[in-house]
């Protein structure tokens, strides 16, 4: 396995964490149309963070 390989899937699971963390925590601060706001952009982050985790290496 590369470092770079191993620094994509790093990123990658990171980003996946941090957009549950967002998801969580923003659907329980949030109401109404900031709640819509913050699941568009924890799934946006989420997928972002799959594409890393799941990076085919080059």
């Amino acid at each position: 396995m590369s470092a770079n390989k191993f620094t994509k899937k790093f990123w990658g699971r990171l980003i996946l964490a941090a957009a549950v963390v967002l998801l969580v925590v923003g659907d329980l601060l949030t109401t109404g149309v900031g709640s819509l706001f913050v699941t568009l952009g924890a799934m946006g982050l989420g997928f972002v963070g799959l594409l890393l985790a799941f990076a085919e290496e080059d």
